[in-house]
């Protein structure tokens, strides 16, 4: 009898997802929107963001020039590799992952000054250490 083994999504193609879904949000693009211009349904789009289909190279090559960004830029981050702009990668794709966070992150800079950001960053860690505190 053959046994085969059942494998998930790779973590390659779940990163690489992770950086698509990343790129797409934070262009304010909706996943219809981005099928539409691959000539795909949205739900081809919702796979591979979530890593569940492979994205072939030369969708991924399409994809980067739709959302004008190089190809190279959904496979920054990846354990053991070296961002060319900011030494080691910045914000891992799971917390880009987590609802509100892209917003956070575009809007933070546009705070007025650097006592909004100190205010904001004071508040975000008090909520923190009460998620922190048993109940």
């Amino acid at each position: 009898m053959l046994k085969t083994k059942i494998l998930g999504p790779n973590a390659i193609d779940v990163h690489v997802g992770a950086r698509l879904r990343l790129c797409r949000k934070s262009q304010g693009m909706s996943q219809g929107a981005l099928a539409s211009q691959l000539g795909m349904t949205f739900q081809q789009v919702q796979k591979y963001e979530r890593g569940v289909n492979r994205i072939s190279a030369s969708v991924l090559f399409t994809i980067a020039q739709v959302l004008k960004v190089p190809v190279s830029h959904f496979f920054e981050g990846l354990p053991g590799q070296v961002s060319q702009h900011h030494g080691e990668a910045g914000p891992t794709p799971a917390f880009m992952m987590t609802p509100g966070a892209p917003e956070l992150v575009s809007t933070f800079p546009r705070l007025p000054n650097a006592r909004a950001r100190h205010a904001v960053m004071t508040l975000v860690r008090a909520l923190a250490a009460e998620e922190e505190v048993p109940a």
